[in-house]
């Protein structure tokens, strides 16, 4: 898969940045301080932190070098947009009033971002993978 990533690097990056602007906007917010909502359910949470956790992957096959600052700095500036499409999205609606709270804000990006650098500093990545044991 390696090899794929790297034979088409702008394609993956676009898809990746699509997807974490898609992401962005449709996933937030994680959990909702204010009205004390969680997003969707339990099974929505983990399938976006899966997500968030291999988008991080796939970053850091196409930045081998500085990954982990250029991971985190690209899903933060996408996620950021996809917060600003959210935004503008419900412009005017009550939802805004509830769901765009610092505490929302910045539990989702740290989430986001977290998630994303753990996923680029997976060993996986670097073909570092144990051998399994015989027998």
């Amino acid at each position: 898969m390696r090899e794929k990533i790297l034979a088409h690097p702008i394609r993956w990056l676009i898809g990746l940045c699509a997807c974490l602007v898609f992401f962005g906007c449709f996933g937030f917010p994680i959990h909702n301080f204010t009205t004390g909502r969680r997003f969707g359910s339990w099974y929505l949470l983990l399938a976006l932190c899966f997500f968030y956790y291999e988008i991080g992957q796939i970053l850091g096959v196409l930045h081998s070098r500085c990954k982990v600052r250029r991971s985190a700095a690209l899903a933060l500036g996408m996620t950021l947009l996809g917060l600003a499409c959210r935004f503008l999205m419900e412009f005017g609606e009550v939802s805004n009033t509830e769901d765009f709270t610092i505490p929302n804000v910045a539990l989702h990006l740290f989430v986001v971002v977290a998630l994303t650098t753990l996923g680029s500093l997976s060993p996986v990545v670097d073909n570092q993978r144990p051998p399994l044991r015989k027998g």
